[in-house]
């Protein structure tokens, strides 16, 4: 793999990352449920422009990580026992680890948060959620199984991807393509859509199939400069605005669409990464990127405290409008980037960061 693919995935992860933090938030224009009918032009503006990104191009994010992850846990790697070890080993660093760490953290935390006065209005809404109630097996099932930080889902089922990966290997050698085209019609015609609290999600084999498979085929296909790339990105950004039409007018009934913009999505952005090359490789992007793991971490929890501080009147922006829908990640973003690059300058705490990003 060339310097400047390590360099495009770096920076790719770091825009999927934040298309992630647009997917958890909950501020801005309401676009669950239904249509937005009759309602005034302004509104249907804001509820499409909402629409466009969220769920429109966000909708790449998780589906793209899990082609990266396949893609570079196979790349370059050798069927036998001792190179699979070796990939063990470095992701019980890397991914086992950091999971247990961050979700035993939010779980104690969250508990935490519940017994003290001020805060436990904010954060004991359910009472069959309540931390230090719970048994041996609810505590195990937070902490292992259905994390409270629902992007931890992702991380979950990467690890179990990563025990099977042997199988994987053996499949994707002996069948190609042929392997993930059973995954590919379950999601494309939605028979199991799964679920991010269900253990495991159909949109994680697959992508994580299709990246292992690319990288197993050893060509440079992943480097290839595609004609006419403009007009896949041009078709990506018309079926999600068409979708987002659709869904203000009429309600969410087009999911073909979104599975059609995630299959052009994937492609669009890879080809044409050189539109937003200058700004994730300047020194501002890449600074930030040195923190993509620890804002996929920490994002989620910041975000609902950002939400509920709005909606409370306790922020100076109202929680409907458009540019609390963007503002609201922007901060929670901000605090990730300043907490990582605090913890990583000091002396005392950069073990404990190194430890929590998985020795990124």
């Amino acid at each position: 793999m060339t310097t400047d693919v390590k360099t495009k995935i770096r920076s790719l992860r770091l825009l999927f990352i934040l298309l992630v933090v647009l997917i958890h938030s909950d501020l801005g224009p309401s676009v669950k449920g239904q249509s937005v009918g009759e309602g005034r032009l302004s509104d249907h503006l804001a509820v499409f422009a909402r629409l466009c990104v969220s769920p429109g191009l966000t909708d790449i994010a998780v589906p793209a990580f899990f082609v990266l992850s396949g893609f570079l846990f196979f790349h370059g790697l050798e069927p036998t026992g001792a190179e699979y070890l070796g990939k063990y080993r470095r992701r019980l660093g890397s991914l086992l680890l950091p999971y247990l760490l961050w979700s035993g953290a939010y779980l104690l935390a969250y508990g935490l948060l519940q017994t003290v006065p001020f805060t436990a209005r904010y954060f004991s809404g359910d009472p069959q959620f309540i931390v230090w109630q719970f048994d041996t097996w609810q505590v195990a099932k937070h902490w292992l199984l259905v994390p409270i930080p629902v992007q931890f889902w992702f991380l979950r089922d990467l690890i179990l991807l990563v025990v099977v990966s042997p199988l994987i290997g053996y499949f994707l050698r002996r069948w190609g393509i042929w392997a993930i085209l059973p995954l590919g019609a379950m999601w494309g015609m939605g028979m199991c859509p799964g679920h991010t609290r269900s253990v495991i999600t159909v949109i994680a084999p697959l992508f994580f199939f299709l990246g292992s498979y690319l990288a197993l085929q050893r060509s440079s296909v992943i480097e290839k400069e595609i004609t006419r790339k403009r007009l896949l990105l041009l078709a990506w950004l018309c079926a999600v605005a068409i979708r987002a039409y659709l869904t203000t007018e009429h309600g969410p009934f087009t999911q073909p669409l979104g599975k059609l913009g995630v299959a052009l999505g994937i492609p669009a952005i890879w080809c044409n990464y050189d539109l937003v090359q200058r700004l994730f490789e300047s020194r501002f992007g890449l600074f930030v990127s040195h923190f993509t793991f620890f804002i996929y971490a920490g994002h989620q929890p910041l975000l609902k405290i950002i939400e509920k501080l709005a909606r409370s009147g306790s922020l100076p922006c109202e929680p409907t409008t458009l540019p609390a829908f963007f503002l609201g990640p922007l901060l929670a973003v901000m605090i990730c980037v300043l907490v990582a690059a605090f913890m990583s300058r000091n002396r005392l705490l950069r073990p404990i960061y190194t430890v929590l990003i998985g020795g990124r």
